[in-house]
């Protein structure tokens, strides 16, 4: 009975000259004492998955099989690069460590641009519109704070209350986009 050829290895190798588990190193990884904690990579910039078939990772295999490209680098998205755009038309970043991002730690573009005009993150219940409705156009001018804050069912001296907090609460928002667009207009 023959023994596997790499050294220290003293299982019985069949008809080959490696045993079957560094038979199927040699065959997976291209080198028989490859230790089975290291695997090859995928071929696509900045991937860091496991290489399961034609040097590609298995999502990139699969996309490359469905949509013929294997598209942008997961990486440079989590990186806060190129973003990327979804299918209803907004831009989303991969930044974890801002205050309004989700918990997979995407944030789209409209939100990162408004904060960043505010000085603050936005607050429960504040949203951002689109004015002219197109979605990846996030320049200040097209953007538009919103509030859903609102109390129902109370008296018109608690409204009436309310409405003075509120205003208070927003007066400085309104000046600063007040002052924007007459910048904007000289």
């Amino acid at each position: 009975m023959k023994i596997c050829a790499i050294k220290n290895c003293f299982l019985p190798s069949g008809h080959h000259t490696y045993c079957p588990m560094h038979c199927y190193r040699m065959k997976r990884y291209g080198t028989p004492d490859l230790p089975i904690r290291i695997r090859k990579i995928c071929s696509v910039p900045h991937c860091t998955n496991i290489s399961r078939s034609r040097g590609l990772c298995n999502m990139h295999r699969i996309r490359l099989k469905i949509k013929g490209s294997v598209g942008t680098p997961y990486a440079l998205k989590q990186n806060g690069g190129v973003g990327y755009l979804t299918k209803t038309g907004y831009r989303y970043f991969y930044k974890p460590s801002h205050p309004n991002a989700s918990k997979n730690g995407q944030i789209a573009e409209h939100i990162i641009v408004m904060v960043s005009f505010l000085k603050r993150p936005l607050i429960q219940g504040e949203s951002v519109h689109h004015k002219n409705g197109i979605r990846s156009d996030n320049r200040i001018e097209n953007l538009e704070l919103r509030s859903s804050e609102h109390p129902s069912g109370q008296s018109v001296s608690e409204m009436v209350e309310f409405c003075i907090q509120y205003l208070d609460k927003y007066r400085n928002v309104v000046e600063k986009f007040n002052n924007h667009q007459a910048k904007e207009q000289l």
